[in-house]
């Protein structure tokens, strides 16, 4: 398998730090980790357990700053993978993080922006901007002011050196405004929103906006990301950005053409993180990365014009790795796998451990993968047992009747009924001896019982008049 990195999260955040990516998101239980990627040496770097889920991620020059669920901001060591400082921002999520030198920004679903040192974790300033959650947050290149946006969809910025004119609130989005970013040379600011609009903003005199994609030129659905593409010549600094949405797509624009922008296609569902990664090369200037719900990452090089190349790499998520190891040769790994994707609650591996269940050739592996799926409570899988219940092997069978009964403890009758359906005589045995110590109590057990009389197999009769 090429290119894998091995997240298990749906992908809410990227960060890139010199030859290092780091990869967050969410997943289906409270908890979640960070992957750090070497983009250079095609490998994974690390991982980083986190306590919460990863809805943000910024990088600093020996660091990634995550804003997480739990309204933590959790400052990573890049050389060890430590958490070095855990500050608690805010009140609810902290959905929105950015660094500038020794600034960190955060956003909250308290409505506040908060700054606070990356050395020393002391807050610098704070703003209650908003009754609404903020869902996102800029530092302006110089590092004198900050900008959030959220769910009220006004963009604000503030000033904290001024006296006069230290705020401004910019409103224009039709919903709320998911991603921001300062333009790296001329001082405007840049939003994208739910109402798939993205918005140039000029920070001084009237309250005004250029305005992209609000034709088809834009977006189908809300922008969810922007980064801004560098560039070799000086004059084309600060003229190429992209943008994600939630259609699946990437934009690359251009600040100084309103003509319709290069789409790069992933040919998956909504994307909620970009990242560009710099690459000293006599070809590429670097590589876009982008990822979403698919967990799936993208990387698009772009070449020394600072224009995408026609070339596209997809790296393989965790599910992706698992679906592999359960196609090798040695039973050993395929039962490692099963095991390790029964401790996993998303439905990706449910549907994997099923397909273990249902296809894998040895009986032991198909056994186990029913037991896990019993074991875990995965009573999705019940059909499939079902199935299973004729299975070739007895091994594979016998599991499949005690996990579905298992499964079913709340209607004990249902897999007896479903073991009485199966092709094989030792099924529909077992099913009549389970059903002798039900007869006391349901009425219904006497009547399948005695159903099995006319059984074509004579064992089975037998097993009825015992």
């Amino acid at each position: 398998m090429a290119h894998p990195v091995g997240n298990l999260e749906k992908v809410r955040a990227l960060a890139v730090s010199a030859r290092l990516l780091a990869v967050g998101g969410v997943r289906a239980r409270t908890s979640s980790q960070i992957v750090i990627y070497d983009v250079s040496g095609e490998k994974v770097d690390r991982t980083v357990d986190m306590k919460s889920h990863v809805l943000a991620l910024a990088a600093a020059d020996d660091s990634f700053i995550a804003a997480c669920a739990d309204g933590h901001v959790r400052i990573i060591s890049k050389g060890d993978g430590s958490i070095t400082r855990d500050i608690a921002a805010h009140t609810g999520a902290a959905t929105a993080v950015v660094v500038h030198d020794d600034l960190i920004a955060s956003a909250g679903a308290d409505g506040v922006l908060r700054v606070y040192s990356l050395e020393s974790g002391k807050r610098k300033h704070e703003y209650p901007l908003s009754p609404r959650p903020l869902r996102a947050v800029a530092i302006s290149p110089e590092g004198d002011a900050f900008a959030a946006a959220g769910d009220d969809g006004v963009v604000r910025v503030v000033w904290p050196a001024r006296t006069e004119d230290a705020s401004r609130a910019m409103p224009g989005h039709d919903g709320a405004v998911s991603c921001l970013t300062f333009t790296p040379v001329d001082g405007r600011l840049i939003s994208g929103g739910e109402d798939g609009s993205i918005r140039i903003w000029y920070l001084a005199g009237d309250v005004e906006a250029d305005v992209r994609g609000k034709d088809d030129s834009g977006h189908a659905g809300g922008v969810t990301a922007l980064v801004f593409i560098p560039a070799k010549d000086d004059a084309e600094i600060g003229q190429r950005f992209a943008s994600a949405g939630v259609d699946g797509k990437i934009r690359v624009w251009r600040m100084s053409e309103r003509r319709k922008p290069r789409t790069l296609e992933t040919g998956v569902d909504a994307l909620y993180a970009l990242a560009f990664a710099p690459k000293k090369s006599p070809l590429v200037i670097g590589t876009l990365f982008a990822a979403g719900d698919s967990r799936t990452l993208f990387g698009f090089p772009f070449d020394l014009q600072s224009a995408p190349t026609d070339e596209k790499t997809k790296y393989a998520h965790g599910f992706d790795v698992h679906a592999e190891a359960l196609g090798v040769t040695a039973n050993a790994r395929r039962e490692a796998t099963v095991k390790a994707l029964a401790e996993l609650e998303e439905p990706e591996a449910t549907a994997l451990l099923i397909r273990a269940l249902t296809t894998d050739r040895d009986p032991g592996v198909r056994a186990l993968a029913a037991t896990e799926l019993a074991a875990h409570g995965r009573r999705e899988a019940r059909k499939a047992l079902r199935e299973r219940l004729d299975d070739d092997h007895v091994t594979a069978r016998d599991a499949a009747f005690a996990a579905l009964r298992s499964l079913e403890k709340d209607t004990p009758l249902a897999p007896l009924r479903a073991a009485l359906d199966s092709k094989f005589p030792n099924i529909r045995e077992a099913a009549l001896g389970a059903l002798v110590p039900l007869v006391a109590s349901s009425p219904l057990a006497t009547g399948l019982i005695a159903s099995a009389l006319d059984d074509d197999t004579a064992s089975v009769r037998r097993a009825a008049l015992a």
